[in-house]
């Protein structure tokens, strides 16, 4: 369990190409100490071609761990566009979504996210609402905490490289 004060997200690091950990890691241990990088490389099959052949993509989002927190707090206070190896990229404070206090405390993420919706459909229904959802539309409301916390389970097609 990350203290979610360690944590923030950078965005726009496919700028950074594959080296992306390391060129984080470097740029932001003049903080504190950065405990890991994660970064998830896309890879990408061609619609037309015959043989199949996939292409690796950089990573365009990124979550940075830093020891302490008083270190996201210096690296937050740089402004929210930072310049890493001569690209600028954007960083933004981590937030723990109060839904995923829930899953943080042992409770499945399968079962709350039914409990979670059966909740949503009951208060949508008194207030006269008829929502309909599909899995896209649910898929699509994921907050960076549940991509973090997925991040190293769902690799099909994607390789996460982290930075120790």
């Amino acid at each position: 369990n990350e203290d979610p004060d360690c944590l923030f997200i950078v965005r726009r690091i496919n700028k950074l190409g594959f080296k992306a950990c390391r060129k984080l890691k470097q740029h932001f241990s003049n903080y504190g100490s950065v405990a890991r990088v994660l970064v998830a490389h896309s890879t990408v099959r061609q619609h037309h071609d015959v043989f199949a052949n996939t292409r690796r993509r950089p990573s365009s989002l990124g979550f940075v761990h830093m020891t302490s927190a008083s270190a996201v707090c210096a690296i937050l206070a740089a402004g929210p566009e930072q310049e890493v190896d001569g690209s600028f990229i954007r960083v933004q404070q981590f937030e723990r979504h109060p839904d995923e206090e829930v899953i943080a405390e042992g409770v499945e993420g399968e079962e709350a996210e039914a409990s979670d919706e059966t909740q949503k459909s009951d208060s949508h229904k008194a207030q006269g609402w008829d929502r309909q959802e599909s899995p896209f539309s649910t898929a699509s409301t994921r907050t960076a905490a549940s991509t973090a916390a997925s991040l190293e389970s769902e690799t099909a097609g994607v390789e996460v490289v982290p930075s120790f």
